[in-house]
């Protein structure tokens, strides 16, 4: 990687993060979808400086294009007024909010620490950590078998997590 490339990557990311937390935190709801409709912009531009076209595309098309435009018709639809932010279970929510966010970190943590250590412990040229060994993939595949074949073999518990708590909320 280059230093161009990787300036790049690190202010995109610095932009990605703002637009994303700004999302969360607006008051005004036609705002927030902008700033969403700017998040998958930037993550479309961050999938294309790793070289994930079909990925990249797949962004601006499905999520721009269709989601994130349809929720500013709905939120101009609903003429939603600004949120006074004065509601009592606001801090509940926070609190709450912390709590699971706290869960669900640590226990992806312990997914990801344990084999860490353990290969850390019996470190040979043949013990690799089982989660970086995707990249010998990388010259056998397209981007998108690469990206399946991730998701499906090593990040299979990470995706069925999220999975999970998405249904769940």
């Amino acid at each position: 990687m280059t230093i161009i490339t990787e300036i790049l990557l690190f202010s995109f990311s610095l932009l990605l993060t703002i637009a994303s937390f700004s999302v969360v935190t607006n008051k005004n709801p036609v705002h927030a979808v902008f700033y969403l409709i700017l998040t998958f912009c930037l993550s479309a531009v961050l999938l294309f400086l790793f070289g994930v076209e079909f990925l990249a595309l797949l962004f601006i098309v499905v999520y721009v294009g269709a989601i994130a435009v349809l929720f500013l018709f709905v939120v101009m639809m609903l003429d939603l007024r600004q949120s006074s932010g004065d509601s009592p279970d606001e801090y509940l929510y926070l609190e709450l909010s912390l709590e699971l966010s706290s869960v669900i970190f640590l226990v992806f943590l312990l997914f990801f620490a344990e084999p860490a250590i353990l290969a850390a412990n019996n470190f040979s040229t043949t013990n690799t950590f089982f989660y970086l060994e995707y990249i010998n993939l990388l010259n056998d595949y397209s981007n998108i078998q690469v990206v399946g074949e991730l998701l499906y073999t090593f990040f299979s518990p990470v995706f069925i997590l999220r999975v999970i708590s998405c249904c769940w909320l």
